[in-house]
């Protein structure tokens, strides 16, 4: 069986619109107009109140690493030993939790300010965790 590409996968989602912004390097996700609730991840319907009148909101990039791991074993083409952080985002954001990139464990230090970086893994639009 042939794998479908992930962009015509993204084409089926009611979150679509996430990845897109992904392409355009802007963090985005879910705002119910009916409760004022911010998710993360993007969802297709609010999960406090269960609305479906939801609109896209924008993220600061910018954050304090909550914690870290260090993944040392993983699939051949994740490359481990690599590092995956928890980052809570400036101005009551969530905790995003993504690979670390351009550090070493050493490097690391917990309440340290980080941010969001944005890569491409094939065509799928990817957030990391960045140094300022």
């Amino acid at each position: 069986m042939e794998k479908m590409p992930f962009y015509l996968w993204t084409e089926q989602t009611k979150i679509r619109q996430f990845w897109e912004n992904l392409k355009q390097q802007k963090l985005t996700t879910t705002y119910c107009s009916e409760c004022n609730e911010r998710h993360w991840p993007p969802r297709h319907m609010c999960p406090k109140c269960y609305s479906i009148e939801l609109d896209w909101t924008e993220l600061k990039l910018e954050g304090v690493l909550e914690t870290f791991t260090e993944i040392g074993i993983a699939l051949p083409e994740f490359n481990a030993p690599f590092l995956v952080g928890c980052l809570r985002l400036d101005d009551n954001g969530p905790m995003i939790f993504a690979r670390m990139r351009n550090y070493t464990r050493e490097s690391v230090k917990l309440d340290m300010r980080c941010k969001i970086g944005f890569d491409f893994v094939e065509e799928l639009p990817i957030y990391v965790i960045d140094p300022l």
